[in-house]
């Protein structure tokens, strides 16, 4: 099922709504991203670009070197449609933290409702 879910995730706008419809599992089709403090909850029809502004969300803030590398890794590599598709498959959100200045702030993409 993980790689018919990230064809339809890739296929277009309205794909992932298709795939929810035949499936009954209530999503209306995209994700939607918050990354707080820097991002407002913003819907997305494909995974893919959903997937590329995290990362260019998140590139250019002062993050520690493993915080940026991890990051990168999850976001920015190849596979990163996938790792995302994972948690969206199993939780339907997937919620991810990192720290600037000993404040905490969360990454959120689920599943768009």
């Amino acid at each position: 099922m993980g790689g018919r879910l990230l064809r339809l995730l890739r296929g277009g706008p309205w794909a992932l709504g298709r795939w929810a419809r035949r499936n009954g599992d209530g999503m209306t089709g995209g994700v939607v991203v918050e990354i707080e403090g820097v991002m407002a909850p913003t819907e997305f029809k494909k995974l893919g670009d959903a997937v590329a502004a995290v990362w260019e969300s998140l590139r250019p803030l002062p993050l520690g070197w493993t915080q940026y590398e991890a990051y990168r890794y999850f976001f920015d590599t190849p596979g990163a449609e996938e790792r995302v598709t994972e948690f969206l498959e199993r939780d339907r959100c997937l919620t991810l933290t990192f720290a600037i200045a000993g404040r905490s702030h969360y990454v959120r993409v689920e599943v768009a409702r």
